[in-house]
């Protein structure tokens, strides 16, 4: 689970014109949230008011009415929240399956989620953390009573009320001998929250698989984080899958009884009933933290607000309403700060905060944690098209269910193989922020490396600080000062790119790599390079943070001493403890990591690296200035000779010539395709990596050049950034694959030279729809990514 930078919680949004305004006998007042394939709304009947008359009511979009399906599974939705009942769940007031659209009401409980509150006060108490574990479960035991399993049970899925804990959402229930939800082969869950037996069709799901998900998110309200929290999203289902908890952070009492409800064989964990008996919180008193508290009160002013609010007569209104369609950089719906604290299930249909995964073949466990996990397609919202053929944003959320809108994330480079490869994903509008709107800013200071996550797009500064930008608007959240500034130790470069990874901010500042927490730019903890080396750059890997420190000396990067030395440097990633230290007989190359593999260049051979203990397990000879990385690959290029060779990266093996006029960019697919540009401008070329052949070739008109500054690849489309503005390259296109230029987002600082210091190679990522670059000479900017 990722932590949050927010803001205050907002007052709801009034509804905007587009907005429903009456579903059955309700008025609506705000709409909550949507999904590719619902909306939810707050309402209240006309003729009542106060704050216990307002409602929450989910409904179809029209137009999916007519698939017989997602009417059926919305209609499977109703049963199971009106099936169960109890003091920790929220109750099903009213619906009407075969209305149109179908709609339902459930009870409108005010509070923040418990993602929410452990955000806003920390980690909860020990005691907090049984007395929440006790009322949870007696809810699951009220649905497990019904025959249901919830199967999604998640931070997102728990409010937080001055009346206690409601779990909600049961979008994906499943009666225990009834209908599956899913397709064979697949289920809907959510990464970090799921169980050994979500991801293996050779074990039924039974109440087990809920105790092991309750158990997730009490790791995390206990210390921040879930067991299996960290890397990308196949580690995590791998770890999942072998239930290789981490509850290192879960104080002592608490986390025995934990770990009994993660074993990996279901008949080994406690039931409910001696999970209860296990966590028995004791006679002491339940109540909140103060901010928690607070958040609360929040919530119910904004109730009380919206339920005095006046309403025009019910006649007034119509059941219909104008196609979906918003203002550019605009979304219709609340700000998201309110949007966590209402009772809204979860968009059953879309389903809000859950992804679709393959489920593992009969009997066996995830072979590695490359295999990829894909989105259903009915997972994230299409984006509509404004008439200047720009997406419009879209209210949604494939993030932690309906009451929190996802805050995107990206990495520099794009993974830790610096792949460049963003994923298809990366170019569709899916759920923007309410306040998103073009930016841009020049910060007056020179940039080094930027990286997207938590609502922030954060930079590394030419003397090793860090600053913090607000994603939708560019505003400065924080600025933190270097430890030891840098002053032009690496010459005119900077340090790399921060990697954001679970609410905290992992950098260097040259001296000392630092984790920053997110929230409060606090420093966690900091661990300094040894003598006369420098810290360059850091890596996460599973839960290890690598950092290359490179000897100061080394005239690779304008030492004064005659040999090229390293290291590479593991520290503990939760708390800083150092792991091992590698020592390596080069400088300057950058390594790259491939699930628990890494990469790194020593005495003239490409080498590998289980992340263990440090050692190395592979190497060959090559002359690599640069890497890259993705699936079984890894390139390796020299920039100065233009030459470009890939291996294979389980072994090292296969080295293959690819290119010997490349130029200095390069994004690799997973598919294995490598797109580079050459050594004249305008130049660009696509290699297949199976077989070495070059699938095409371009060249621009020189009329048409500009010099290239980066390339990303999002699926089929690589996005190439020149000094002028960025471009795209359709590569479904196959042979007749051309670039095509675009209009630069404002603010695209073009080819000017102000002051002796160009603009520079942009650090840039793609999330949602969206383009963010933070250029050397201080330009940060965030626009519409090339369509």
């Amino acid at each position: 689970m990722t932590a949050r930078h927010k803001k205050e919680p907002a007052v709801l949004d009034e509804l905007s014109p587009d907005n429903r305004r009456r579903i059955g006998p309700y008025m609506t007042l705000a709409r909550l949230g949507a999904g590719g394939m619902g909306e939810v709304f707050l309402a209240r009947r006309p003729e009542v008011a106060g704050q216990n008359s307002l409602v929450a009511v989910k409904t179809l979009h029209p137009d999916l009415t007519r698939k017989p399906e997602l009417r059926a599974r919305f209609q499977r939705e109703i049963a199971a929240v009106g099936a169960v009942s109890g003091t920790f769940l929220a109750s099903l007031l009213a619906c009407d399956a075969g209305a149109e659209p179908p709609w339902l009401a459930t009870e409108f409980i005010p509070g923040p989620t418990l993602a929410e509150a452990v955000d806003a006060a920390g980690p909860l108490s020990e005691e907090t953390v049984r007395a929440l574990g006790v009322d949870l479960a007696t809810a699951l035991r009220a649905v497990h009573a019904r025959r249901l399993l919830h199967r999604d049970i998640k931070p997102g899925n728990v409010l937080l009320s001055s009346g206690g804990p409601r779990l909600i959402d049961f979008g994906i229930a499943k009666a225990l001998e009834g209908i599956e939800l899913t397709t064979a082969g697949q289920v809907i869950g959510t990464p970090g929250y799921m169980s050994p037996e979500h991801l293996d069709t050779g074990t039924e799901m039974s109440s087990a698989s809920d105790v092991f998900c309750l158990a997730s998110v009490l790791a995390y309200a206990s210390c921040g984080r879930g067991p299996f929290d960290g890397g990308q999203t196949e580690s995590v289902l791998y770890r999942i899958s072998r239930a290789e908890a981490d509850l290192s952070g879960v104080p002592g009492g608490l986390r025995d009884v934990l770990a009994e409800c993660l074993r990996l064989r279901a008949e080994d964990r406690p039931d409910l009933a001696q999970l209860i008996g296990l966590l028995d919180p004791g006679s002491a008193p339940y109540a909140w933290p103060s901010a928690v508290a607070a958040l609360c009160e929040r919530y119910e002013q904004d109730a009380t607000r919206l339920a005095a609010l006046p309403l025009p007569p019910f006649s007034d209104f119509s059941g219909t309403r104008p196609p979906d369609r918003a203002p550019i950089g605009k979304r219709s719906g609340r700000s998201k700060g309110t949007m966590t604290g209402l009772a809204v299930f979860g968009l059953a249909l879309g389903v809000l905060g859950a992804l679709l995964v393959p489920r593992l073949m009969p009997g066996h466990h995830a072979a590695s944690p490359s295999t990829s996990a894909s989105p259903s397609p009915s997972a994230s919202a299409s984006a509509s098209a404004s008439a200047s053929g720009k997406p419009v944003p879209t209210a949604g959320s494939s993030g932690q269910a309906a009451t929190k809108v996802a805050q995107p994330s990206a990495m520099a480079g794009a993974d830790a193989g610096a792949s460049g490869d963003f994923g298809s994903a990366a170019l569709t509008v899916s759920a923007l922020r309410t306040n998103w709107a073009p930016w841009h800013r020049d910060l007056g200071y020179r940039l080094g490396g930027c990286a997207l996550g938590d609502g922030l797009y954060v930079c590394s500064r030419y003397d090793g600080g860090l600053v913090a930008l607000d994603a939708d608007n560019g505003v400065t959240s924080w600025s933190l000062d270097p430890r030891v500034p840098l002053n032009g130790r690496l010459g005119d470069a900077a340090v790399g790119a921060p990697a954001l990874a679970d609410g905290i901010a992992y950098t260097t500042d040259g001296t000392y790599t630092r984790a920053v927490r997110l929230r409060d730019h606090s420093i966690l903890w900091e661990k300094q390079a040894e003598g006369g080396q420098i810290a360059v750059s850091v890596l996460p890997v599973g839960k290890t943070l690598v950092t290359y420190l490179v000897n100061a000396d080394s005239p690779q990067i304008g030492g004064s001493g005659t040999t090229n030395t390293s290291a590479l440097r593991a520290n503990a990633a939760d708390g800083g403890q150092e792991l091992w230290t590698t020592p390596l007989k080069s400088a300057g190359t950058t390594p790259i990591a491939l699930d628990d593999r890494l990469y790194a260049m020593s005495d003239q051979h490409l080498v590998m690296l289980e992340t263990q203990h440090g050692a190395v397990t592979a190497s060959a000879p090559a002359a690599c200035s640069v890497l890259h990385g993705n699936g079984q690959w890894v390139i390796c290029a020299d920039t100065g000779a233009g030459k470009v060779e890939s291996f294979g990266a389980q072994h090292l093996d296969g080295g293959r010539m690819l290119l010997d006029s490349a130029g200095q960019y390069l994004a690799l697919g997973r598919s294995g395709l490598l797109i580079a540009d050459g050594m004249n401008p305008g130049a660009y070329t696509a290699v297949d990596l199976a077989t070495g052949r070059t699938v095409w070739s371009y060249q621009l008109p020189a009329e048409q050049t500009s010099k290239d500054t980066a390339l990303l690849l999002a699926g089929s489309k690589v996005i190439d950034l020149t000094v002028a503005s960025p471009g795209i390259i359709d590569l479904s296109q196959g042979t007749s694959a051309s670039p095509k230029p675009e209009e630069g987002p404002q603010g695209w600082p073009g080819s000017r030279n102000d002051g002796g210091v160009s603009a520079g190679q942009p650090s840039a990522v793609l999330a949602d729809g969206l383009l963010y670059a933070g250029f050397a000479d201080g330009t940060v900017l965030s626009g519409y990514a090339p369509q």
